[in-house]
């Protein structure tokens, strides 16, 4: 493998068992990636076990089933593509000597002999030499062999030449290869730079609560010796039983904590190797090679993202505090409890875990249909309530790959609050969008997508209000939507025939 490439780029595209770039990466449930053939290699009575100790073990028939992981893939083979092994190139010219350089006039590799002779020539001097390992991509239209990629096509997504606008491409939307380069440059380069600061310094917080929970346990500790040292002989039974529980919850707490900070840790480190990796793309000052990779690039961001969404949502920890009962000598052999209290840690700080419900709003028993999602038109429900609920989330049934967005609107059409949400899957499934807000009566959601390639679950209905719960009532509405709406935007709602599967996670 080659050794070239920055430590962070090669940790994401290597291998743990063979310690080469990826080949036909495979997803384990844990996160953890390996070769197809290094996990078959490792397979003994018919099981693997993730050499990582964390205690995924895949049976010999699901093997086969492991998704392959195709950002890895996609990085490995660029690594690959970029760290060729040039050492055993002849110069073009005198066919002897090992290659050093490669001129783009000439279209040939040469040694450093022949390319000193060749350009000493007054007219070749201005001939662009390279070193070997920094040729740039090919960029000669396949359609059009004479002429050079240099321009965008923003409809199509894809590089052109000057003929592909008069034919193909005729009346698209395009620019120059030169600003697009440069925009995707800068859109990749601060893409990240928000996730990183929040996990930088919720990674902080973690190392201060580590401790603090550690402070606590301690503390805790001392106060159960002390307690049982004036009751040792009548209550030792109880003490040491009581002290196994407190370490259990200590061990398993502080193991979740620090779970939840390797996570952290694990994508802070993608981040970083995902920014050496652009960082080493645009070095090499290549726009073609920076097209190509733009795909692979934006849908590991997305990815990245996603897996923020998840680490976003927090872990739940809890304090093991002690109790002393009321009556010792009634209740002397259950002398003592451990009281806890469920604390939630996310990127938004600390503070006490609350208990959620979810509010179906779907028609109960009615056949589910799907629709083609509509990027004029926003969907949702106007609700009528008896009294105020803090909403959390809105969970809505779709394949829509790309924005999603959520939208409440006060009793006046006036949007109040949004949420959005990149989706990265074309199945039809349950999504998530956090939003937190309190919902009035009158208030209207609705979720909206600027994609028309993906499709919304939903059921038949009619426009009357319908009951959801004892406090709740709601009726079907959509609104024409043509951008994504700012807050204060007003919104003119309309009645529904059909109903989206929607679910609301509202505090009790």
């Amino acid at each position: 493998m080659a050794n070239n490439a920055p430590t962070f780029i090669k940790d994401i595209s290597t291998c743990a068992i063979c310690l080469d770039y990826y080949k036909d990466p495979r997803l384990l449930p844990c996160s953890h990636t390996y070769c197809y053939n290094c996990i078959n290699q490792l397979t003994k009575s018919n099981q693997f076990t993730c050499p990582l100790n964390d205690g995924t073990i895949i049976n010999a028939e699901g093997i086969s089933k492991l998704p392959m992981n195709r950002t890895a893939k996609d990085m490995a083979e660029f690594l690959s593509s970029i760290t060729q092994d040039y050492t055993s190139l002849k110069c073009g010219n005198c066919a002897t000597n090992k290659c050093t350089y490669w001129c783009e006039k000439c279209d040939s590799y040469l040694c450093v002999t022949c390319s000193d002779n060749i350009h000493s020539q007054k007219i070749l001097q201005n001939h662009a030499v390279v070193p070997s390992n920094q040729k740039p991509s090919s960029n000669i239209c396949s359609d059009h062999p004479d002429e050079k990629l240099k321009l965008w096509c923003v409809t199509c997504e894809i590089l052109v030449c000057r003929d592909c606008l008069l034919f193909k491409h005729k009346d698209h939307v395009y620019t120059s290869l030169q600003d697009i380069a440069q925009e995707t440059k800068l859109k990749i380069k601060l893409s990240l730079q928000p996730i990183r600061e929040n996990l930088e310094k919720t990674a902080s917080k973690i190392h201060s609560i580590i401790e603090e929970q550690h402070q606590h346990y301690e503390a805790t500790t001392l106060e159960i010796d002390e307690t049982f040292q004036q009751l040792y002989t009548s209550l030792e039974s109880r003490k040491i039983k009581l002290m196994e529980q407190l370490n259990e919850y200590r061990g398993k707490e502080k193991s979740l904590l620090e779970r939840y900070q390797a996570d952290i840790n694990e994508q802070l480190k993608a981040i970083q190797a995902r920014e050496a990796l652009v960082q080493q793309i645009f070095n090499n000052n290549d726009s073609i090679q920076i097209m190509k990779m733009r795909k692979t690039l934006v849908d590991y961001d997305q990815t990245i993202d996603q897996q923020y969404h998840r680490i976003e949502q927090g872990c739940t920890f809890s304090k093991a505090g002690f109790n002393i009962g009321i009556d010792l000598k009634r209740i002397i052999d259950e002398y003592g409890t451990l009281k806890t209290e469920d604390i939630m840690l996310n990127p938004n700080g600390v503070q006490p875990k609350r208990n959620y419900i979810s509010l179906n709003l779907s028609r109960p028993s009615v056949k589910n249909s799907t629709y083609q999602y509509e990027a004029q038109r926003g969907r949702g429900y106007l609700f009528q309530m008896q009294k105020p609920l803090k909403i959390r989330s809105v969970q809505l049934e779709a394949s829509i790959h790309g924005q999603i967005a959520v939208y409440v609107v006060n009793n006046t059409g006036s949007v109040i609050k949004k949420e959005s949400f990149i989706s990265n899957d074309t199945t039809m499934k349950w999504t998530t969008i956090p939003i937190i807000t309190e919902l009035n009566t009158g208030y209207s959601i609705l979720v909206w997508s600027p994609n028309t390639t993906g499709q919304f679950s939903y059921q038949e209905g009619d426009n009357n209000f319908r009951t959801v719960d004892q406090v709740c009532s709601i009726e079907s509405k959509h609104a024409d939507i043509n951008h994504d709406l700012s807050i204060g935007e007003q919104l003119q709602l309309s009645l529904n025939s059909y109903s989206i599967r929607m679910i609301i996670d509202i505090e009790q």
